[in-house]
């Protein structure tokens, strides 16, 4: 009986200790339990804020703020895109243009032009910085055409934008024209054809409902090929006749009158022969300063001799047709038509300005050789030709454009993980 009471104890003792032991054991699984939930709630919370750092705020985080006002990175890439669609296209037609007008790119004109669209597109990161630094000076030209008053309505957007598309919404009645036809390319040694006139009719002009289709059309394609918006279309010539209304404004008290004259000269260069070269790899020498002085002496002495002649009465456009050294002129009895100041080296214009109408100078001598110029009208205030007015006018924005940048706060937070992989590329050029 004994034994068995002390087998029931001691079973007792041992489920106690069992039970003691697993608590125990509970207690650690729940701190484990809890260990592993914290570590899971902390790797969710990083996970999320990666995902919302970069899906809500990088997204959210604009290109640049120019007196708070935001340039997203969506439409800086939109732009961007365009304009590079824009070079591109640019870049075909010079090259089109070259294989027609210059196939063996001889001409300056075609070549710099076409190295210049390929660098551009070459250099993907600057056309970017380009880019956004165009939208910050529409921004800064929106702003300060507000606060001049100056405005733009939609009706001449709509025009701006029609004229673009080669719609007219009341054309002038067609009526046949002579136009030549193109002038054949030729070999070389063969006489080129003699165009001949032939009568073409005025095509018919775009209809509304065809302006309409091809408006249309052009958006989609560039929604497809770069994203831009119809909004974003319409804002390009906004701002573009913006610009032009700023730029006459804080541009109108350029002049466009000048002090010019009308002369005409006789140049006649010092002669002085060339030394015969040594031969391949030898430097031509330098001709002897005797023969220099010589020579200079010679055309000044000519010079004079002309200027006796023409004292004497003898007529300055036959004089200058048959001795005046300038290519440019003398065929045309040295007419050298209106300029103004700055445009002929000093002492030719000292002389040409302090003419009376039709008043000889003495020979005056320059870097060219020696002159005789003779002033045939002056005018105080002649009418400037449109290229200068537009080359001052120019001028005068971009040095407007400027002090306002230095006074705007603008903040560029743009880098290059703001754009699509696809426009960090180079564009493939030939």
């Amino acid at each position: 009986m004994a034994k068995k009471r002390k087998k029931e104890e001691n079973e007792r003792q041992i489920t106690r200790k069992q039970a003691r032991l697993s608590r125990h054991e509970r207690e650690n699984m729940r701190k484990v339990w809890i260990a592993a939930a914290t570590l899971i709630v902390l790797v969710l919370l990083v996970v999320l804020y990666g995902f919302v750092e970069e899906y809500v705020v990088k997204p959210n985080i604009p290109a640049a703020v120019v007196n708070g006002e935001k340039i997203n990175r969506d439409e800086l890439a939109h732009y961007m895109a365009y304009h590079q669609l824009s070079l591109e296209q640019q870049l075909q037609q010079m090259e089109q243009l070259q294989k027609q007008l210059d196939p063996e790119g001889k001409s300056s004109l075609f070549t710099s032009q076409i190295q210049q669209l390929k660098t551009q597109l070459s250099a993907p990161e600057t056309f970017a910085k380009q880019t956004l630094d165009g939208m910050i000076d529409n921004v800064l030209i929106r702003q300060k055409a507000k606060a001049m008053n100056i405005s733009v309505s939609d009706a001449e957007v709509e025009k701006a934008i029609q004229d673009f598309f080669g719609y007219v919404p009341n054309p002038p009645t067609p009526t046949p024209t002579p136009s030549p036809m193109p002038t054949p390319t030729v070999g070389p040694g063969t006489s080129t054809p003699t165009p001949l006139p032939t009568a073409t009719v005025t095509p018919t002009p775009l209809t509304y409902e065809g302006y309409q289709v091809r408006y249309k059309n052009y958006v989609n394609y560039l929604q497809r090929q770069t994203g831009l918006t119809e909004q974003e279309f319409h804002q390009i010539f906004l701002d573009q006749l913006l610009r032009d209304r700023v730029l006459e404004a804080v541009t109108k008290d350029v002049p466009t009158t000048e002090e010019a004259v009308h002369a005409r000269h006789i140049l006649i260069r010092p002669k002085v022969p060339t030394p015969a070269a040594v031969g391949a790899g030898t430097p031509t020498p330098t001709p002897d300063p005797a023969l220099q002085q010589f020579a200079d002496q010679a055309a000044k002495v000519k010079a004079e001799t002309l200027l006796k002649q023409l004292r004497g009465g003898a007529d300055f456009a036959e004089v200058a047709k048959k001795n005046s050294d300038d290519p440019g002129s003398a065929s045309v009895g040295g007419d050298l038509g209106w300029f103004s100041r700055g445009k002929m080296v000093k002492p030719f214009e000292n002389a040409a300005f302090s003419l009376g109408v039709n008043q000889i100078s003495d020979v005056i001598k320059t870097n060219y050789g020696y002159h005789i110029v003779q002033v045939l009208e002056k005018d105080p205030k002649h009418p400037r030709s449109k290229a200068d007015i537009k080359k001052d006018k120019d001028k005068e924005f971009q040095r407007w454009l400027s002090k306002v940048r230095s006074e705007a706060k603008i903040k560029k937070s743009f880098t290059l993980s703001m754009l699509p992989p696809k426009l960090l590329t180079p564009v493939p050029v030939r």
